[in-house]
């Protein structure tokens, strides 16, 4: 089998359009991260960390 390599990923976040390329992230990002660092809404916070069993 082989490795399944990322392209990009296009999303909307709040009426922006947000287009990240593969190449441009490192694997173990967040989306948390991405949006901290990467677009204007710097406050943005984790809800909670652990999903529910």
């Amino acid at each position: 089998m082989g490795s399944t390599r990322l392209e990009k990923v296009v999303f909307a976040l709040n009426g922006g359009r947000y287009e990240v390329a593969g190449a441009d992230v490192h694997p173990g990002t967040t989306l948390l991260e991405f949006i901290r660092t990467r677009t204007p809404f710097t406050g943005t916070k984790l809800g909670c960390g652990e999903g529910e069993a």
